[in-house]
């Protein structure tokens, strides 16, 4: 009999797939935002509007798996710009929030930033924070319509941020590598306060060191894990997200589940 060895499908293995199948040069990614009730425009629902942002992707030779726009980003940006907006009142002191592993498209921050006015910290390593830009500056106006803005930075996971602590830390499919698990965890757990809420959108690839990921939060900054439900009642999803849904993982931690 012969045997059969089976290879892992492996993160770079999907975003070829994703380069191969799916590119796009350009991707439209529209948003439903809350607006407050002053803001309503005349002929449309009731404090509902929509925002877009046009996102270059560049190609996996560029950057390996930053250059991809992953399914975990689109569905984690849209549930921010869902369930952050509207932005707080003119005049109060801006939110901040904390984008790890940005991407080359720093989707997440653009969409705390354009629905919820956050002051945005989105952050990669060098390579891919330029193309970063890039992004931020194609979206530069639809990005500052709520008084929100974004900046990038370089961090490594393992250091501190700039800004001691955050109102907000986001990341979509940052727990690929389990090597890294303890870095950023430890980049949190920095960037956390009594207040922060946590928000990271993954493909489930390796359940055991994924739940050994988020006890290793509760142990060092006692954030605590719910899951956020993608079923029927995720009315803020786009269709052609229903489909993409197998194995994606949402999760919500904050000191006070």
């Amino acid at each position: 009999m012969a045997l059969v060895v089976r290879r892992e499908r492996t993160v770079q293995d999907e975003a070829l797939a994703i380069a191969a199948s799916s590119f796009q040069h350009q991707v439209r990614v529209e948003l439903l935002v809350q607006e407050a009730a002053e803001d309503t425009r005349a002929g449309q629902e009731a404090g509902i509007r929509e925002l877009i942002l046009d996102v270059v992707n560049f190609s996996f030779e560029d950057l390996g798996v930053g250059a991809v726009l992953w399914t975990s980003a689109t569905i984690l940006a849209r549930y921010i710009a869902w369930h952050w907006s509207p932005p707080p009142p003119l005049g109060t002191t801006p939110r901040t929030c904390l984008e790890l592993g940005c991407g080359s498209s720093a989707l997440l921050g653009m969409a705390a930033a354009a629905a919820g006015g956050f002051s945005v910290t989105a952050t990669d390593l060098p390579q891919v924070i330029k193309l970063a830009r890039r992004n931020l500056r194609r979206n530069e106006e639809t990005v500052g319509v709520s008084g929100g803005h974004v900046r990038t930075r370089v961090l490594h996971w393992g250091e501190a941020a700039e800004q001691e602590t955050f109102d907000l830390i986001v990341g979509a499919d940052i727990l690929y590598l389990q090597d890294m698990h303890a870095a950023l965890a430890t980049t949190i757990a920095q960037a956390a306060d009594e207040s922060t809420e946590v928000l990271l959108c993954y493909r489930e690839r390796h359940r055991d060191a994924e739940a050994s990921f988020f006890r290793m939060l509760q142990d060092q900054c006692e954030l605590h894990g719910e899951a956020i439900d993608l079923g029927e009642d995720a009315f803020w999803l786009a269709p052609e997200d229903r489909g993409k849904l197998l194995d994606i993982r949402l999760t919500h931690l904050s000191r006070s589940q």
